[in-house]
C-alpha cells in the first residue's frame, strides 16, 4: 500500500515538475521594443508587435535561455531589429524575418556560430554600413528566395545598399530578375570570393567569379577574397564601375609628378580607378594605363591639369565630374572613348584638343563645362545627347565629323554660342539643332557643293544657267564646275540636272 502510495507522490511531483518546466518555458517573455514583445516557448524565439526594437550592447534579454533557443522568428509588423538583439545566440540554426523588417542594426546576430538559414525580406533595405552577421561561420553562400542558399533574399529587381554585411560569405548568386546592385551592396563580405548569376538574366553575367554587365563590356564587382594576382581584366571591358573593387590592399598608388606624398591616385591592375579627393596640382597617368575608371577623379576640386598617356583608350562614366578647379587636360592621341558625364561641371576646363581617334562622345561628356571653344574630330561616330549641354562660355563649335546623329539637347542651353562650322549637307547642317541666331559656316572639303555651279556658296537660277550655256555650248564648265553640275550623279551634265535644281528651289 505504501509503494503505492509512494509512486503516486512520485508520479504526481514529476508531472507537477513537468508542468512547471513547460509553464516557465512558455512564460519566459517580456518587452523588446515600444510596441514589441518577446516570448519563448520551447527552443522558438518569436518577436511580436510592431515598430522598431530596442538597440542593446550585448545582447537582448532572452540571453539567459541561450541554450534553449535554436530558431528565431521576426513576425509581421516588426520593422527594425535592433543592435546586438540576437548576439551571441551560438545555438541558433535559423532565423526567419518577416517581410515588414527594413533594417538590420549593426551586429543583430554577432557570434551565432551555428546560425545556418536566415531570409532578407524584400523591403529590407539597410541604412547602416556596419556588419549585421558577423562571426556567423555556417552562413557562406547567398541567394535569392529558393536557392537552397544559408541566405535567401527576397529582392527581385534591386540589391540596396548594405544588403549583405556578412563577413563569411564566400559565395553570392544574383537573381535572374535583379536589374540594380547599389553602391556599398556587398560592403563587409569580406571573405567573398565568388559571383555567380542565374541563368536567364538580362543584366548581368560572370566570369571567373567576377561580376559583369550582360555584354561583359563593364566590370561591376571584384570579389574582395579572390586571388587578385592571377587575374586579368579581360581586353573587351570598356569601364570598371566606381566600386568595383572594395578592397584598398589590391590597389597600388603614385607620387605626383611634383613628388609629394600626401595625395594618392590608385590603380587596379591598369586602370586608373581612385584618386583621393585631396589630390592637386598637375598629374599625369602611368604609361601603360588603358583606362580610366567610373568617377575615378570626380569632385577633385584641387585637380588643376590632367596628362593622359597614348595608352589610355576609354575614359569612363563622370571620371572628372566636378572638378572645378581642372583647367588642362592632355588627351592621349589613341583615346577612343569619352563617357558619360566625362567632364560634366569642369566650369575650369575653357579648352580641350580631342584626338582624331577619338569615337564615342558620351551623353552629358562636357555638360555645364567652361569650354569657350571645341572641334569635334572627323572620327567621331557618335555624339551623345546634351553633351555641351549649358556649355554658357562655348562661342563656337567646329563639327568636322559628317555622319554622326547630333540631337537638339546636344548645344541646348548654349546661351553665348554664335558660329556652328560645318560641312554643307552634313548632320551638323540644320539650324533646328542649336539656340536661336547660331550662324552655320560651311568648310571647304575640296569639293564644290552639289548644284553649285558657279561657286558662290548657294544653289540657284544663276546655277542652272551655267548648266544651259554648258550644253548649248556657249561655255565649257571645268572639272570641278562639271562634278558640282552633275546633280542627279549620273556622270552626265544635261537637263535632267536643271529639272533637280529647279525642284529643289
Amino acid at each position: 500500500m505504501k509503494i503505492k502510495r509512494y509512486r503516486y507522490i512520485f508520479f504526481t511531483a514529476a508531472l507537477l515538475f513537468l508542468i512547471l518546466s513547460v509553464k516557465t518555458a512558455s512564460a519566459a517573455s517580456g518587452t523588446c521594443g515600444d510596441n514589441l514583445t518577446w516570448d519563448l516557448s520551447g527552443n522558438v524565439l518569436t518577436i511580436s508587435g510592431t515598430g522598431d526594437m530596442y538597440d542593446y550592447t550585448i545582447s537582448g534579454p532572452w540571453q539567459s535561455y541561450n541554450s534553449s533557443i535554436k530558431y528565431i522568428v521576426v513576425g509581421d509588423g516588426v520593422t527594425y531589429i535592433g543592435k546586438y538583439a540576437f548576439a551571441r545566440l551560438n545555438l541558433v540554426k535559423e532565423a526567419v524575418i518577416a517581410d515588414s523588417v527594413t533594417d538590420i542594426g549593426m551586429q543583430a546576430f554577432y557570434c551565432c556560430s551555428k546560425l545556418e538559414s536566415v531570409n532578407l525580406p524584400a523591403n529590407l533595405a539597410p541604412t547602416r554600413s556596419t556588419v549585421a552577421f558577423s562571426y556567423c561561420d555556417l552562413l557562406l553562400t547567398a541567394g535569392p528566395t529558393g536557392s537552397g542558399c544559408n541566405i535567401e533574399y527576397g529582392w527581385t529587381e534591386e540589391i540596396p545598399r548594405y544588403a549583405f554585411r556578412c563577413n563569411t560569405l564566400t559565395s553570392i548568386t544574383i537573381g535572374s530578375s535583379i536589374n540594380y546592385i547599389h553602391n556599398n551592396a556587398f560592403v563587409c563580405c569580406n571573405s567573398l570570393a565568388e559571383f555567380t548569376v542565374q541563368s536567364g538574366s538580362d543584366f548581368y553575367s560572370a566570369e571567373d567569379g567576377v561580376l559583369y554587365n550582360k555584354s561583359k563590356t563593364k566590370l561591376i564587382l571584384f570579389p574582395t577574397a579572390k586571388d587578385w594576382d592571377s587575374f586579368t581584366i579581360p581586353d573587351n571591358v570598356t569601364s570598371i564601375a566606381q566600386y568595383a573593387v572594395y578592397d584598398y590592399t589590391y590597389w597600388s598608388s603614385t607620387v605626383n609628378p611634383e613628388g609629394t606624398i600626401n595625395s594618392y591616385l590608385f590603380y587596379f591592375k591598369n586602370w586608373a580607378l581612385q584618386a583621393n579627393n585631396a589630390i592637386s596640382g598637375s598629374w599625369e597617368l602611368e604609361e601603360g594605363t588603358v583606362g580610366i575608371g567610373d568617377w575615378a577623379f570626380s569632385m577633385c576640386d584641387y585637380l588643376e591639369e590632367i596628362i593622359i598617356p597614348d595608352s589610355v583608350k576609354r575614359i569612363s562614366e563622370a571620371a572628372f565630374y566636378g572638378c572645378t578647379g581642372l583647367s588642362s587636360v592632355q588627351l592621349g592621341n589613341r583615346t577612343e572613348e569619352i563617357g558619360l558625364q566625362s567632364f560634366e561641371r569642369c566650369s575650369g576646363l575653357t579648352e580641350i584638343t580631342l584626338p582624331d581617334s577619338l569615337k564615342i562622345l558620351g551623353e552629358y561628356a562636357f555638360c555645364a563645362s567652361g569650354l569657350k571653344n571645341v572641334e569635334i574630330p572627323a572620327s567621331v561616330e557618335e555624339i551623345g545627347d546634351c553633351a555641351f549641354f549649358r556649355c554658357e562660355d562655348l562661342t563656337e563649335a567646329t563639327i568636322l565629323c559628317k555622319e554622326a546623329y547630333i540631337d537638339s539637347s546636344t548645344f541646348e542651353k548654349c546661351s553665348s554660342l554664335e558660329y556652328i562650322y560645318c560641312y554643307k549637307g552634313s548632320t551638323a547642317d540644320n539650324a533646328d539643332l542649336y539656340p536661336e541666331g547660331v550662324t552655320i559656316i560651311y568648310l571647304d572639303d575640296g569639293e564644290a557643293a552639289k548644284g553649285d555651279v558657279n561657286g558662290d556658296d548657294s544653289v540657284n537660277e544663276l546655277d542652272v544657267v551655267y548648266i544651259l550655256k554648258d550644253i548649248t555650248n556657249l561655255v565649257s564648265l571645268s572639272d570641278e564646275e562639271k562634278a558640282a553640275a552633275d546633280v542627279n550623279g549620273d556622270g552626265n551634265v544635261d537637263i535632267l540636272d536643271t529639272i533637280e535644281i529647279l525642284k529643289g528651289l
